[in-house]
């Protein structure tokens, strides 16, 4: 409850602020004439006492009423006065009936009352009735303001691909997040960087003091255009912003907020031992053109041509494009869909954000345009308006040509006369009349479109087909045997739409050359980037090449400026490395990107583990104010607890993809944690036949160290979970190797099958564990697993201390889950 004295204009009295609190009963806190600047009252706030129990609102009111609002206590007769009455809950049955007489007496003393009711158990009803009209009514989901210590800083992408429109959107929105953060009390410290070409310092985070200063300094940042060079801004961040003297303090978690937007990425997988969830996270959309698996070294030479038509079919040219899709009787509705997944793959593909556009028609008996080329801007709104119902009946493909030409591709419609006008027709039989199909694509061809045919199933009328394309119709007409086929041909109609395989491309190459690969295997990965480079037209003004490689860490080996100007592009193989080894040295990534041409291989690499919780997309700008709750919880929401923790490794299991999940499972979960300042300490005992300790709690003091420790094989044989748990609570857990006394002690036993070495022992040295204060949660991984075991050896209750990982999709959403009960 908080009550105050309001005076117009200027005055060096100003506002007057006195607070009641209440639960079952109500406490004045302090009156209108206790303190007289607002650094003061902010002070006094954190230390108001909690009361619990019921919601005594009228014996608040009262108190407000008749102490807070009275000249003996500072209420002053020639301002106005203010109550604002602040919820999460509802006046308890018990004192309803003295409720509004108190809000009469305060209103019939000319005193408003805005109610604001926090989360979704406010009795709404009641509050605006106390508020007497919508006006003084507002409601919000939770208390966002965030009260951990944290010291946290805004990169922001301002690069010229963002424009400036949007990074003033960019600006407001950093504002609200600081808006929400408690600043004034030193809990948390903010900077904020921006970068193009160059990281730009904006301030440090011992700049402000107060939010509404760092919000203003936000506002006036400036526009500056230039390229992407989001490497540059992490290096400043880690190596300049982050440090005592500029503010950053050592025990307090540090989290870097990256807003930008992207890139496009082709992945290549080699060998049996690829990670195949972490190639297709990497990989743009859609995956299945994007990334390319293949089963030995040796086959390189055999994928060099579709390489080479992959980085050569990144769309760079504007057109209008309408599809026209056979919805007629012959298709049915399940192949529909997949013609509209075939067009939404094409769309994609398109260059909309730098001008292209879109337009849709379905046809059977007539044509039934969808929407037209003006509709859509944005590629994701695009992308959401396919979908449309089914007709059945006949095909008159002469009518969809028609309609392209004659209502489709007018000015009014959106057609532009300085762009090239392309129509595609997706059918799976005979037109219901060849002699009018004919005539229509002759006259729309006269009219100056261009016309692809892309024709389905066995039923086709080729020669018809081939005659509507447009010449020549060997690079102009596409056929797929059946519906299932259709994504064969998404890279070669976007290729026939974009026609730009002029050699312009800024690319890079990102290679693996860690100890897996082996130094002959490498030669023939450098013998395959030497044959795609061969295929370019490598000049200061056409396609520019660097090299970037990796294993414990990134090398660049030659950059794109040697030979011409930079494009974003070239950022993503700086980023990563750089990102890397932020996260490694405790530094919390949370990274926004907006738009839908996004490096997922950038962004990835950059977030923090587990990405899922750490990367925030945004299909366009103006999706930004509704990911600001996500964000804000992601930034106070990271893990502070003192922990000694140690992972049960079952290495017995013999399916590499179980063994897997349960090394990404630990990988995340110590990313998670906070190695940082010696507040997590982490040991592995792995186990099949018999139970070996991989590395002790003092073996390892950084998060480099430990990651880089998990690079052991699975060994196959029996399952001894019970001499597993024994040796982590008898050998582990001990002062001399590092465990810590008046610190939790946590074990996590990653499991998939059950024990089959003394099973029956297995509870009872689980439950020995727990009596000695060892908080045991088991990841379940696999269906194969005895949840009664488990059950067995988790603490209770279940529901919290057990995860299930049935695969690789499940891997970050279970980490995220223990991190959070580990945490909280």
């Amino acid at each position: 409850m908080l009550g105050s004295s309001r005076e117009d204009g200027e005055s060096s009295s100003g506002t007057h602020v006195g607070i009641v609190s209440y639960g079952h009963k109500a406490e004045l806190n302090f009156d209108l004439n206790d303190y007289t600047t607002e650094q003061q009252v902010v002070n006094k706030v954190p230390n108001i006492f909690w009361f619990g129990g019921t919601t005594n609102t009228p014996e608040a009111l009262r108190l407000a009423r008749t102490l807070i609002f009275s000249s003996a206590n500072g209420d002053r007769s020639n301002v106005n006065d203010l109550c604002i009455l602040l919820t999460d809950g509802g006046t308890s049955v018990d004192m309803r009936d003295k409720l509004f007489p108190e809000v009469t007496m305060i209103k019939n003393r000319g005193i408003p009352i805005i109610g604001v009711g926090v989360g979704e158990h406010v009795n709404k009803t009641e509050l605006k009735l106390i508020a007497g009209n919508d006006e003084s009514y507002f409601y919000v989901k939770d208390f966002a303001l965030c009260f951990q210590r944290l010291d946290v800083v805004f990169v922001m992408d301002d690069s010229g691909s963002i424009e400036e429109v949007n990074f003033n959107k960019m600006k407001s929105f950093v504002a609200t997040i600081i808006r929400d953060m408690d600043i004034e009390n030193g809990n948390i410290k903010v900077g904020v960087l921006t970068f193009s070409s160059n990281a730009r310092l904006q301030f440090h985070l011992n700049k402000y003091r107060l939010r509404r200063d760092a919000m203003s300094a936000v506002y006036k940042m400036p526009y500056t255009k230039g390229n992407t060079n989001t490497a540059a801004a992490l290096s400043y961040v880690r190596n300049n912003m982050f440090t005592s003297g500029n503010g950053d303090r050592g025990d307090v978690p540090n989290v870097v907020f990256v807003i930008t937007d992207g890139a496009h990425v082709f992945v290549l997988g080699m060998g049996g031992w690829t990670d195949e969830l972490e190639l297709t996270q990497m990989a743009s959309f859609p995956q299945e053109i994007n990334k390319i698996d293949l089963a030995k070294f040796d086959d390189l030479d055999t994928i060099q041509p579709r390489v080479v038509a992959m980085i050569c079919n990144i769309c760079r040219v504007n057109a209008d494009v309408a599809f026209a899709i056979d919805a007629s009787g012959s298709v049915g509705w399940k192949n529909f869909t997949k013609e509209i997944e075939f067009v939404q793959k094409v769309t994609y593909g398109l260059n909309m954000n730098g001008g292209s556009r879109v337009a849709a028609l379905t046809f059977s008996d007539s044509p039934n345009i969808r929407f037209y080329l003006n509709e859509f801007q944005l590629k994701y709104a695009a992308l959401n308006a396919l979908s449309f119902n089914y007709d059945g009946r006949t095909t008159n493909t002469a009518g969809a040509i028609d309609a392209m030409r004659n209502n489709i591709f007018t000015s009014g419609r959106g057609d532009r006369s300085h762009v090239p006008n392309i129509g595609v027709i997706i059918t799976d039989g005979r037109s219901n009349d060849r002699a009018a199909t004919l005539r229509a694509a002759g006259n729309a061809r006269k009219q100056g479109m261009t016309l692809l045919t892309v024709g389905i199933g066995k039923y086709l009328d080729h020669s018809e087909l081939d005659a509507v394309a447009s010449y020549p119709s060997s690079k102009n007409y596409f056929k797929a045997s059946n519906f299932d086929r259709l994504d064969n041909l998404v890279t070669s109609v976007i290729s026939s739409l974009c026609n730009n395989c002029s050699g312009k491309i800024d690319l890079v190459f990102v290679l693996d050359a860690s100890g897996s690969i082996r130094r002959e295997r490498f030669g023939k990965v450098l013998g395959f980037v030497s044959d795609i480079v061969s295929e370019l037209e490598v000049s200061r003004d056409k396609a520019r090449v660097g090299v970037v490689s990796f294993s414990d860490s990134a090398s660049m080996q030659f950059q794109l400026n040697s030979y011409g100007t930079k494009h974003d592009v070239i950022t993503a193989q700086y980023t990563i490395p750089f990102a890397i080894d932020a996260r490694i040295k405790g530094v919390h990534i949370i990274v926004l990107s907006i738009g839908d041409m996004l490096n997922m291989l950038e962004l990835h690499g950059m977030a923090s583990l587990p990405s899922s919780a750490n990367l925030h997309q945004a299909r366009s700008w103006r999706q930004l104010s509704g990911l600001k709750n996500a964000l804000v919880s992601n930034t106070c929401d990271g893990c502070t607890q003192q922990m000694d923790v140690t992972f049960i490794l079952d290495m017995s299991g013999s399916v590499d993809t179980v063994y897997n999940s349960s090394i990404n499972l630990i990988k995340h979960v110590i990313y998670g944690l906070p190695v940082r300042a010696d507040r997590a300490r982490v040991a592995l005992v792995s186990y099949s036949d018999s139970a070996k300790v991989e590395f002790y709690l003092n073996t390892y003091r950084s998060k480099q160290e430990i990651l880089n420790a998990l690079s052991f094989r699975s060994a196959g044989g029996k399952t001894n979970t019970q001499e597993a748990i024994r040796k982590a609570y008898n050998d582990v857990y001990s002062s001399g190797r590092g465990d810590r006394a008046g610190v939790k002690n946590i074990a996590i036993v990653v499991s998939d099958g059950n024990s089959n070495i003394n099973s029956d022992n297995t509870a009872t040295e689980a439950r020995v564990a727990r009596q000695r204060h060892i908080e045991v949660y088991v990841a379940a991984v696999s269906d194969s697993v005895n949840m009664g075991e488990v059950n067995d050896i988790a603490n209770d209750p279940d529901s919290t201390h057990v995860v299930r990982i049935r695969g690789q999709n499940d891997v970050q959403n279970a980490a995220k889950q223990l991190l959070d009960r580990m945490c909280g």
